[in-house]
This record gives C-alpha cells, sequence and structure tokens, in this order.
C-alpha cells in the first residue's frame, strides 16, 4: 500500500491495508515466519487467502492493465497469499479444523463492523489520477461492503449496496464451507 500512496501518488483512501486480503498477507507472513505457530493465524489466511484472494485473482478489481506495475503488484501479492497458505497445508503439515470453524466465520463477521465504520469515516473523496490526469471521485470501499467492486465478480449478481450484503454473507460462509469440505471428507475417510 505505501508504495501506491508514495511511490505512485495514489490516494491514500483507497490503498490503506485494510482489504481481508491484506490481512490474509500480514497473518500468513507472521505465521510463516514466526518458530511458534498461531493456528489462527493459518486458518483466517485460509479461509480469507484462498476463498478472497484466489476470487480477487479470477475476477482482479483494477483501475489498470498490463504492464501497469498496480497489475504486477497485485498479481504478485495475491498469488504470495495462495502460496503461502500452500506451503503450510503441503510443507508445514498445517490444516484447518472444524472446532475453530466458527470461531473463524464469527471473526469474520465481526470485523465488518469497524471495517463498515472506517469506511463511513473516510467516505466520498476526489483525487487527481496521475496517470491520465482526470479528477475521479470513489468511495471508501473495504472489504466491498460500500459497493461492488469495479470488475466483474460474483457480487454483480446480488442485490445494490448495501444490500449485496446479504447475498454475499451467506456465500461467504458456503465458500469458506466448502474450502473445508476436502478435510472433512479426509477425516470421514481415516476414522472408516
Amino acid at each position: 500500500p505505501f508504495i501506491y500512496i508514495y511511490g505512485f501518488d495514489r490516494p491514500w483512501q483507497t490503498f490503506l491495508p485494510l482489504h481481508m486480503c491484506n490481512f490474509s498477507a500480514v497473518l500468513i507472513g507472521i505465521f510463516l515466519l514466526t518458530k511458534e505457530k498461531n493456528q489462527m493465524f493459518f486458518e483466517l489466511p485460509f479461509y480469507w487467502g484462498i476463498g478472497g484472494a484466489t476470487m480477487a485473482l479470477v475476477t482482479p478489481d483494477l483501475d489498470y492493465a498490463w504492464p501497469d506495475i498496480e497489475y504486477f503488484m497485485f498479481f504478485y501479492g495475491h498469488g504470495q497469499i495462495v502460496l503461502g497458505i500452500f506451503f503450510a497445508l503441503a510443507v508445514l503439515k498445517y490444516r484447518p479444523y472444524l472446532q475453530n470453524f466458527l470461531k473463524m466465520a464469527a471473526i469474520s463477521l465481526l470485523l465488518l463492523i469497524p471495517i463498515y465504520i472506517i469506511n463511513l469515516i473516510i467516505g466520498d473523496f476526489t483525487y487527481v489520477d496521475p496517470v491520465t490526469g482526470e479528477t475521479v471521485s470513489e468511495i471508501a470501499n473495504y472489504w466491498y461492503l460500500m459497493d461492488t467492486p469495479g470488475g466483474a465478480s460474483l457480487m454483480d449478481f446480488m442485490p445494490a449496496a448495501p444490500f449485496h450484503m446479504l447475498g454475499v454473507i451467506p456465500l461467504s460462509l458456503a465458500v469458506f464451507l466448502l474450502l473445508y469440505l476436502p478435510f472433512l471428507v479426509w477425516d470421514k475417510f481415516k476414522k472408516a
């Protein structure tokens, strides 16, 4: 985020490290770099990173295309999240557990409140785009609570904001459950 703000003169309001993928990157980074492993620092990025970062890679919300530096940084950053999680799964042999599933879902839901408040505090803002020179009006939209992403995504099939969250929250929980499903099947298979 700081490279965008200071290096590329982008608005700080849109580049604070408050997106779910930013949290995932920090948590999986701490998890991988520390000797004492915290299961929560693996499981939150597991659900957020595999669900969210993969969705971001498939349906990116970018203002600029290749060969812009934003394009490379976006794909590199989100790819590193997924890579870090798969490293923890394959090499370190970490995995999510069913008893933590509700805790991870609850943390995700509870974090909606402060993120929404931050979005409200930042609100609407305008800036001059450093590439095009045009004046751009935006709203703070962390976790896409205020509006759907600019690019195509599953949120396009949801009602208009803020009612899109009525579809996004159950969809997110379904994705979390889908991500846990292989481990559930494996556990049942091992018991049999």
